[in-house]
């Protein structure tokens, strides 16, 4: 994972939170904000991006933790990422 990757997950967990937050204020309808199915759509996706930058950041703080470890790993995903398709042929 390189950094500019994680700071772009991060960056678009914020605008989705910071959306949302600026929505359910302006919009005034507390509770009954969840009722429709587009303002629960996008609280979803909210949800689903802020969950992807929390493990695209801590994959990324693993990495640069365990350097030895990561070239092995590296090597079982590219071995299951390149050799397993070639089986199917």
């Amino acid at each position: 994972m390189t950094f500019l990757y994680t700071l772009y997950r991060i960056g678009v967990a914020v605008i989705f939170v910071s959306g949302i937050t600026a929505h359910m204020v302006n919009s005034k309808l507390g509770g009954k904000w969840f009722i429709y199915m587009t303002d629960q759509g996008i609280f979803f996706l909210t949800i689903h991006f802020v969950i992807e930058a929390i493990l695209v950041t801590s994959r990324w703080v693993w990495e640069k933790k365990n350097l030895d470890n990561g070239s092995k790993c590296k090597k079982i995903k590219y071995l299951f990422n390149f050799e397993v398709p070639l089986i199917d042929f």
